[in-house]
């Protein structure tokens, strides 16, 4: 039979039935999406349980914090400084240390290097102190010195496990270089060593149970460091400085055996040298400088002589030779012979050509001019014999230069081999003059040394512990309470597996919910039955809700009329019973002639509830032993007719399949307007599936938040495999104060709101 959607506003039910809206998107626990109002009904309804956790977890996290050793820290403020006092213009043997990024970063590396925390380690005697040797026995009975005790005891127990051959390999000194590295390893673990950002800044921080420790290591780390930089500057100018001596006394060696060797070979070959010349060359000069003066001397007189023979060979005199012009005999024989022509033209204006005065005067003018041309014959033969003379002296100087010329190229073939032997001493002596500065420059350099790096900030006693920072802790533990009460709440939801509302009914089943039953509470209800307190609270809550169960069913299929309607359940001790017996009871207050069965034929608990022990019921109706009405047991109150099952009497025949209870139902549809069966649970037994396909409608009644969904699915498949024509699910013993907390989707969550309108007795 095809399922109908309910027509609520037919049925004239409001605020007690459940919507049939889908809700498919939305999980059993946790929604797939964001849904606020689901959030805060969670939240609403697990409250309790997320404040006990967070609670819980918040007070064991404070606790704890608050037994942690307080830890302190001391910090440095180092710069590795990218300026340089330069004193004097040495440059030093180790360079200082270019301010670039890996550079700062290998310094950070070097502060936190092994060796700086083993020299900090001797210099301090931490080997003494239990804070850093765990061998050291510490009397401190600090809030967590059972930590420490206990990580005592399995070390030994650790050690004792070791063979004893291993034990016993392991000498005294061994066992001190354990504790020893132990200790060192301690100490680097507690250092902290970092950049500031892209600055040249280093932090050197130390942590340690005691502030006045922690100020002193970090000082004290920050002092090893610039001591240490000092000494390998020390140290590698006294490396420089001691090679650089050993060197200067073979250079020194060197350069005398080179300057030895050069002088020697000099003399040897005669290049002895004069301003830088050799005496070989120096007379070369001079003698050339002697033969181009000798070379002008006869050009020049060969000039003067050729000029003499040229006026001679050409009929003159030659007194227009410079030497007969310059020559003093020559120059008295004109002025003579000057002056006796004077006399002679004297003498002749006044005596003729024969006088003897004019002879006598002729006669002198004769000598005079022979005088005068042996003396220019003189000048001539002396300039030849000056000629002849240069030219003899000429060539002599000549032959001279030529023989030095020879020894200078001999000179030169030796000059080849003194050059060298003058190189490799100049060499030597250069190099030596070099490495001779440089070591003084290394010794004046060794008093200038200075670190590259320098202290900006020392490290001043902690007042306040770095560890726990009751802030920080006090944050801390408040997320972890929330991060608990939060799994809390998220673990319940998952853990949950009942139905608490219409979306979990239309989700995990895909058909309505009819109705939400409320729980009656025990003080109303004051050991009356329910179907008791419908009859004396016809208007209390508990009431409405069968009005609208009775509603929804009787409009499940407005095909045909709903007149059988069998109430059952996946599992026991879901209030089937109950709700069937005030189904049926508001029925039969609604005006229409109704009828109860009881169908459970294994404990037939509405039998036991009404109280009154029969000897025939159902079977013996089925069997025809009694007539029907006989059977029937009439509430005096209400009116309403109740068919029980006699306890002394049950069959394992398939009693509701046969003909007999098929007539039986057609006879009480004719008789009654409702009819009402109440059965055994589906999954404990077969026979309700058989009865289920017979009724008008079948309601699946499972309890809220506690029948697992996974039955009542299993249930309503088997249902569906007979056929049998399921009009809804109800849930039963609802707290609907509860599922007011669940989901903004059901009306139960809004019952605060209208539950005013009930009289509740």
């Amino acid at each position: 039979m095809s399922q109908q959607p309910v027509n609520r506003e037919a049925a004239g039910v409001s605020g007690t039935t459940e919507p049939a809206n889908s809700y498919s998107s939305m999980p059993s626990a946790v929604p797939n999406f964001i849904d606020l109002h689901q959030l805060i009904a969670i939240a609403r309804r697990r409250l309790t349980l997320a404040a006990i956790v967070s609670g819980a977890v918040f007070s064991l996290a404070i606790l704890i914090i608050l037994q942690l050793t307080p830890i302190y820290t001391g910090t440095v403020e180092l710069i590795v400084d990218p300026r340089q006092q330069q004193v004097v213009d040495i440059e030093s043997v180790l360079s200082g240390l270019p301010p670039d990024s890996a550079v700062v970063d290998t310094e950070v590396q070097i502060i936190g290097s092994h060796a700086l925390a083993a020299r900090l380690v001797e210099d301090l005697d931490l080997m003494a102190d239990g804070e850093w040797n765990s061998q050291v026995s510490d009397e401190s009975n600090g809030p967590l010195s059972w930590i420490r005790n206990a990580g005592s005891a399995v070390f030994g127990l650790l050690r004792a496990l070791v063979p004893s051959e291993a034990q016993q390999l392991q000498t005294p000194e061994d066992m001190l270089r354990t504790e020893r590295e132990s200790t060192i390893n301690t100490l680097r673990n507690a250092v902290e060593v970092r950049r500031s950002g892209l600055t040249h800044v280093i932090l050197v921080s130390v942590k340690s149970e005691r502030s006045e420790q922690a100020a002193l290591l970090a000082n004290g780390l920050a002092d090893l460091y610039l001591v240490d930089q000092l000494e390998a500057q020390f140290e590698a100018t006294e490396l420089a400085n001691n090679w650089l001596s050993d060197r200067l006394g073979n250079l020194a060696e060197r350069v005398q055996a080179g300057e030895r060797a050069v002088e020697l070979y000099r003399a040897e070959e005669g290049l002895l040298d004069a301003n830088g010349t050799t005496l070989t060359q120096q007379q070369i000069i001079d003698l050339n400088g002697q033969l181009i003066i000798l070379r002008a001397d006869l050009t020049e007189r060969e000039a003067r002589l050729a000029a003499a023979r040229r006026q001679l060979s050409g009929g003159g005199n030659g007194e227009a030779v410079i030497e007969v012009l310059s020559s003093d005999v020559v120059r008295d024989l004109r002025n003579q012979q000057s002056e006796v022509l004077r006399e002679k033209a004297d003498l002749s204006s006044r005596y003729g050509d024969r006088h003897p005065e004019i002879q006598r005067v002729q006669r002198e003018i004769a000598d005079l001019g022979t005088a005068l041309n042996r003396e220019i014959r003189r000048i001539v033969s002396g300039l030849e014999s000056e000629v002849s003379v240069a030219r003899q002296q000429l060539s002599s100087l000549e032959s001279s230069v030529e023989n030095q010329r020879g020894e200078l190229i001999r000179n030169n073939t030796a000059m080849v081999r003194l050059r060298e032997l003058q190189r490799e001493a100049e060499t030597d002596r250069a190099l030596y003059d070099s490495f001779l500065t440089r070591f003084k420059q290394t010794n004046e350099a060794a008093s200038l040394q200075q670190a590259d790096a320098r202290i900006i900030s020392r490290a001043s006693i902690p007042i306040n512990p770095s560890f726990p920072s009751l802030s920080l802790a006090g944050l801390l533990a408040l997320m972890l309470a929330g991060m608990a009460g939060t799994s809390a709440v998220f673990i319940a939801e998952m853990l949950e597996t009942g139905l608490r509302g219409a979306e979990d009914v239309e989700r995990e089943l895909g058909m309505p919910l009819l109705t939400s039953i409320p729980k009656l509470p025990k003080e109303r209800a004051s050991g009356r039955q329910p179907a008791d307190y419908i009859a004396e609270v016809p208007l209390s809550g508990f009431a409405e809700a069968f009005r609208a169960l009775r509603a929804s069913v009787t409009y499940s299929n407005l095909d045909r009329e709903t007149k059988t309607v069998i109430v059952t359940s996946a599992l026991p001790n879901e209030g089937k019973t109950a709700a069937a017996h005030c189904l049926a009871q508001i029925s039969q207050l609604l005006g229409a002639k109704t009828i109860l069965l009881d169908c459970d034929l294994r404990r037939h608990i509405l039998t036991q509830n009404i109280g009154e022990q029969r000897k025939f019921g159902l079977l013996e109706v089925l069997a025809g032993e009694i007539p029907l009405d006989n059977a029937l047991i009439t509430d005096p109150k209400t009116g309403l007719d109740i068919l029980p099952v006699a306890s002394a009497h049950q069959t394992p025949r398939d009693v509701f399949g046969s003909d007999q209870m098929q007539s039986l139902q057609a006879q009480l549809r004719t008789r009654y307007d409702f009819i009402v069966i109440d059965t055994a649970p589906l999954l404990a037994v077969t026979e309700t599936r058989t009865l289920a396909a017979t009724a008008d409608a079948v309601i699946m009644l499972a309890r809220w938040n506690k029948t697992h969904r996974k039955a009542v699915k299993s249930a309503v498949d088997i249902l569906t495999a007979a056929h049998a024509p399921i009009a809804g699910v109800a849930l039963s013993l609802v707290d609907m104060d509860a599922q007011g907390r669940y989901g903004n989707g059901d009306t139960g969550y809004f019952y605060n709101s209208y539950k005013n309108y009930y009289a509740e007795g």
